[in-house]
């Protein structure tokens, strides 16, 4: 049943034209295992643009995650803002202007987050299951975030 809903809740970003977005990380367990939810939200529009799961916290997993929402940009790549993470060096290498901000302007990002983390307390925050059964979760609770946020 929820296998069927996912393939039907394909939650469509617009592309469109953006100056500034905030992109960040936070952990997740499955079974003790470190997993990392990445998110970038449009700072002016305060949309959520992209979420993904990874296995990993490195330049590789950034660099896809960029791509991901270089496909949600038309026009002039927009400004990338984030923490000072060491994975982040390779922003300015895929095309986009980087600053660096840990307060205030990425709080959309970081409010997003808190959120998810509200909601994976109910598990100790520690999913039982796969990788794919965390995948589902953000996917779900992405798509609802959006909803409740009128995006």
């Amino acid at each position: 049943m929820v296998n069927r809903f996912i393939r039907e809740i394909n939650v469509g970003v617009d592309r469109k034209e953006r100056t500034q977005i905030a992109v960040d990380e936070t952990v997740v367990k499955i079974q003790g295992h470190l997993c990392f939810v990445w998110a970038a939200v449009d700072i002016h529009t305060k949309e959520l643009i992209a979420v993904d799961v990874s296995a990993g916290r490195s330049e590789l997993d950034c660099r896809f995650f960029l791509a991901k929402i270089k496909s949600k940009c038309v026009g002039k790549l927009p400004i990338i803002i984030t923490d000072r993470g060491p994975w982040y060096n390779c922003v300015q290498d895929t095309g986009f202007d980087h600053w660096y901000n840990t307060f205030s302007i990425r709080n959309s990002v970081e409010r997003f987050f808190r959120y998810l983390k509200e909601r994976t307390r109910v598990f100790c925050n520690n999913i039982n299951g796969t990788f794919r059964c965390l995948t589902i979760f953000v996917k779900l609770f992405s798509f609802l975030y959006r909803m409740l946020r009128g995006g």
